[in-house]
């Protein structure tokens, strides 16, 4: 199965306008047939219907928008999603598009932070990534 997620910004507004009101869409489409390249529109996601998802997470970032969707290997209507603060903590929630429902989260530390809190070497360890460079996968070097 190959899923395409997009993020689709309203473009009227400028990159300097972005505030949690910003208005975006959540679309996705599921490759029907390879030979013909045909399509099925799978399930959207206004903005508003996004932030009400984990309204009440209070520990959760309020971020002008989701970025870097990733398809879930385990259910193919969850997608994951990064959410960056301002200071450079990152988070990844997993929202269930198709019964519009919040699953999880996990927040995600830089090394130096991890050290600072006192982690073992017996634990395992997060996953670190730079938010700018989230790539989970290597499944885009076989597009090229």
């Amino acid at each position: 199965m190959i899923k395409l997620v997009c993020i689709e910004v309203d473009a009227s507004r400028r990159r300097s306008d972005f505030t949690i009101s910003s208005r975006f869409t959540i679309r996705s489409w599921t490759l029907a047939d390879i030979n013909q390249g045909r399509w099925h529109k799978g399930d959207d996601m206004e903005a508003a219907e996004f932030w009400y998802l984990y309204s009440d997470q209070l520990s959760l970032p309020w971020v002008n928008k989701p970025e870097y969707p990733l398809v879930s290997l385990v259910d193919p209507d969850a997608i994951c999603y990064l959410l960056e603060e301002n200071h450079g903590t990152n988070w990844i929630i997993e929202v269930e598009m198709r019964n519009k429902a919040f699953k999880s989260s996990a927040r995600y530390m830089k090394e130096e932070e991890e050290e600072e809190e006192g982690c073992s070497a017996k634990r395992v360890r997060r996953n670190v990534f730079d938010g700018d460079s989230f790539i989970p996968s290597e499944i885009s070097s076989y597009l090229s």
